[in-house]
């Protein structure tokens, strides 16, 4: 199954356009393995685990394992999709991959559709090698990718050897950081916008493409609404200026679908001392109040629930 099959089916579920954007800093790692969380969920999962990589609690496996299982359990029945970004991962080296290994495997057993956030760019046999960890040791569902050296680098992450596209990617549009306009921004002879450009030209190749559009870039998401229905994946909500209300109001497609709305700072940087119960609670139900909203529905969301991997 697809990532957008995959997700639309996680959606009609729990009726939710969040996803988790798991950023696992190290100042907030730290923090966390002071906690009596922490150490509850060492002699739960680790200490008694004969199969654990590594036992020692001051070790990066360790607490790094512990911090994603500590999110994970406030928010996954509440999220739609995860999206781990492979950087937090990779600067741990082999113990950081294999957090991320297990991570990926813990969501696909719990039919959670995976999206990296690597922002790859890059054609033939370079990539060929990208898509055997991404989507071979990985097993993600879908990752981001960079597509300025044109539309070789779609069909070559996308393609198996026969040529058929097999792989579902988030293709980054109109970022949210500010020099984005720069480049991204930029209007071709015709007076189209380079961003739109590289969505018709993305969408030519007759594949299902999803979207990268900053939350804070309200009339671009306008601009692409008008013409396109696909799935947009909307960062900078709250740290970098964008509207929630906004971006939910114009993002959505004529099917109430098509957005995928990344939570990451605002729930990785939120106290580690606030209980289970509570934790991360505001700006899930910030966000879904807005969906439900246009949706014409009262919003109830209940106690969040405990998982374990």
């Amino acid at each position: 199954m697809g990532f957008f099959s995959k997700l639309e089916g996680r959606m009609d579920l729990l009726n939710t356009i969040l996803c988790l954007g798991l950023d696992p800093r190290v100042e907030q790692v730290d923090k966390f393995a002071e906690t009596e969380e922490f150490r509850r969920l060492f002699l739960e999962n680790i200490k008694n685990n004969d199969n654990s990589y590594k036992k020692d609690e001051s070790s990066t496996y360790v607490r790094l394992k512990l911090y994603c299982l500590h999110i994970l359990n406030n928010t996954l029945d509440h999220v739609c999709s995860v999206k781990p970004n492979f950087a937090f991962f990779l600067a741990h080296g082999t113990e950081g991959v294999q957090v991320l290994l297990e991570v990926c495997h813990h969501l696909r057993e719990k039919n959670v559709p995976i999206l990296l956030d690597c922002k790859l760019g890059d054609i033939g046999s370079t990539t060929d090698y990208y898509k055997k960890f991404v989507f071979c040791l990985l097993k993600a569902d879908a990752c981001t990718v960079n597509s300025f050296m044109g539309t070789d680098v779609l069909r070559s992450f996308c393609t198996d050897s026969s040529g058929n596209f097999v792989n579902d990617v988030f293709v980054l549009a109109k970022c949210s950081n500010p020099s984005s306009r720069e480049l991204q921004s930029a209007l071709l002879h015709d007076e189209v916008p380079l961003y739109m450009h590289l969505i018709d030209q993305t969408e030519s190749l007759g594949h299902k493409f999803g979207y990268v559009v900053g939350s804070n870039c309200v009339d671009d998401i306008k601009r692409i609404r008008a013409k396109y229905d696909s799935y947009l994946l909307v960062p900078g909500v709250g740290s970098q200026g964008g509207d929630l209300e906004q971006t939910v109001k114009y993002g959505l497609n004529k099917n109430k679908r098509g957005l995928l709305v990344p939570i990451s700072r605002a729930i990785t940087d939120t106290d580690v001392s606030l209980s289970p119960d509570t934790q991360y609670s505001f700006s899930s139900h910030n966000c879904l109040f807005f969906y439900f909203r246009i949706q014409g529905k009262v919003p109830f969301i209940g106690k969040m629930k405990l998982i374990s991997f």
